[in-house]
């Protein structure tokens, strides 16, 4: 006898495809007017010139760009520069290179919240929540900070093979693991919390084994091998540099001497309620101030731990709360020296600083809503989404879209029409040089001796010389005289 689900129950098999695929969208929206009207910018010329060629990005492979030492970036700046192909693509490449990374991390953070709590529904909320979102705008569309996006994704790797351990315990998935935790960092300094995070998932939770006592506890401390590997070749390497950076210098100290975690746990205070809360309805640059924010940390601390302390699933909400705090005390830390009000780390310019804690937020969200299965919602065992659950994130995706899309669309680099010209004179210089079969290193060193340091045209300050991103041609033979002459003629 064929039985029929109710009417409540009807789905629509492709739903799932379709809101993942319009999350995506959305999330790239966000970021069509950085696209279409890319620059260039600070630490993006420094880090420009130092992949431009195969040999330089050897030679820069672990060299400290400020506190991040990045081999992995670095081979992948190389692959932009070729992609790119030519000077005045590179500004849109940059916020390019953010955006793929953000679908990425957008698609895993629905692989890890779907096999975490069971359902479809559960990774579409935390995809839209996460993905549809400008809180950390700069992060994606400065190049120079998008690194930290693949940072992410690197941990969210690491985090799924800790969840496909924690369900099997097939030791591949545990050396996995680790491997992402030793990767994540080599993007960008905050994946260090890699190894951290993925052993707080680890812990064991009520109602879980916990007879294995030391041999069990190590086994969850061992994502903190792939972290040490890291710091022990940064130690090796780039310790000294990085402890002597010129933003330290300011202040005659070091690294560590201006590594302070209380003025960064105050900092971390603020930013929960300034970034995190007041984000997440899409408004920026506003402070609350110091005299609200700790009453306001304490009511949003409780309404956290009301809301994961009734949920099944405490992990989720656990691991959110340890990337929320987690990554700001570490950054914020790192900082105290600048000041939060002085250097107004509330706005926009600084909003690179909350991807991490985004996430974290979500997770925690996420954590707590199993919960309220069967008061607020039902699933359906079988995990196709209903009418009502379908049109319902539809309608989360709708309004994220519509709060922080004026974000999107105004929290932007002012249009460089001097940057633009002189990206237009390099591509000159470029063809030439491809055309007559003249070297990039061969170009730099004339127009540099003829015509002197080229300024890349940016409100910025930048020490690199513009003629060192021409593109030169891959099959150099020697050069005349008339070619000189018709070279710095070209680059006039």
């Amino acid at each position: 006898m064929n039985q029929h689900r109710p009417a409540s129950f009807s789905s629509l098999s492709n739903a799932p495809a379709l809101l993942g695929a319009a999350a995506i969208l959305a999330a790239v929206l966000l970021y069509a007017w950085p696209l279409s009207h890319a620059v260039l910018m600070q630490d993006d010329f420094q880090i420009l010139a130092q992949s431009w060629t195969w040999q330089k990005t050897l030679n820069g492979l672990l060299a400290p760009n400020n506190e991040h030492v990045m081999p992995l970036s670095r081979l992948l700046v190389f692959v932009v520069v070729q992609l790119a192909g030519r000077t005045t693509a590179l500004p849109f490449f940059g916020v390019l290179t953010g955006v793929v990374g953000l679908i990425l991390a957008m698609v895993l953070t629905h692989l890890f919240v779907r096999r975490e709590l069971g359902h479809a529904i559960y990774g579409l909320f935390a995809m839209i929540l996460f993905g549809v979102s400008a809180v950390y705008q700069q992060a994606v569309y400065w190049f120079a900070a998008s690194f930290s996006v693949y940072a992410l994704v690197t941990m969210l790797l690491a985090l799924l093979a800790a969840q496909h351990y924690r369900h099997n315990r097939q030791w591949g998935w545990l050396s996995a693991c680790i491997a992402g935790c030793a990767l994540a960092p080599c993007w960008f300094a905050s994946g260090v919390l890699a190894g951290p995070f993925c052993c707080l998932y680890l812990l064991p939770t009520e109602g879980e084994d916990r007879r294995r006592g030391l041999i069990g506890w190590l086994l969850r401390l061992t994502p903190l091998l792939g972290t040490a590997v890291f710091l022990g070749v940064v130690w090796l390497t780039a310790f000294s540099t990085i402890q002597h950076l010129y933003h330290y210098q300011v202040d005659n100290t070091t690294a560590l001497e201006a590594f302070k975690p209380l003025t960064g746990a105050w900092f971390t205070v603020r930013s929960v309620v300034d970034n995190l809360g007041l984000g997440l309805f899409g408004i920026t640059d506003v402070t609350v101030g110091p005299i609200f924010a700790a009453p306001l940390i304490l009511l949003l601390f409780a309404a956290g731990a009301w809301w994961a302390w009734r949920s099944p699933q405490r992990r989720l909400a656990l691991l959110g709360a340890g990337l929320i705090f987690g990554s700001y005390l570490l950054i914020y830390s790192g900082r105290a020296a600048w000041g939060y009000d002085e250097v107004r780390m509330y706005t926009p310019t600084w909003s690179r600083y909350h991807l991490q804690p985004q996430l974290g937020l979500v997770l925690l969200l996420c954590g707590g809503l199993p919960a309220w299965e069967g008061r607020w919602f039902r699933l359906d065992a079988t995990g196709p989404l209903t009418r009502g659950q379908t049109w319902a994130l539809a309608v989360l995706l709708g309004v994220s879209f519509l709060i922080q899309a004026p974000r999107g669309a105004l929290c932007y680099y002012r249009a460089n029409l001097p940057q633009a010209e002189t990206l237009r004179r390099l591509d000159r210089v470029s063809t030439f040089c491809q055309e007559h079969h003249i070297s990039a290193d061969a170009a730099t060193q004339i127009l540099r001796g003829e015509l002197g340091k080229l300024d890349m045209e940016h409100e910025s300050a930048t020490h690199e010389d513009g003629w060192e991103f021409v593109y030169g041609s891959d099959h150099p033979s020697e050069l005349s005289e008339q070619e000189r002459n018709d070279l710095v003629a070209a680059a006039r």
